[in-house]
């Protein structure tokens, strides 16, 4: 029904960079305006983000009825815990 943009999860060192191998594994409401987003990070480690929900549905686009091929090039960046 809608899509977003790359998602990126912020590296440790560069806060306004994306971690070069992420990979979410879980999702969890945390209270109703908030997402934890368990992931990991190049393969080494794990760790927990916090994502706004009104955040989530600014990301999101909806998909036309016959949109196959829709692309949106936005994107935006999780602040690790």
């Amino acid at each position: 029904m809608a899509t977003s943009g790359e998602f990126c999860l912020a590296a440790d060192g560069a806060p306004t960079d994306c971690e070069s191998v992420q990979f979410i594994s879980g999702v969890e409401l945390q209270d109703a305006q908030t997402l934890l987003l368990a992931y990991g990070v190049n393969d080494c480690a794990a760790k927990v983000a916090r994502l706004a929900l009104e955040r989530v549905w600014r990301m999101l686009r909806p998909l036309a009825a016959h949109a196959g091929d829709a692309c949106y090039a936005t994107s935006d960046i999780a602040e690790g815990i």
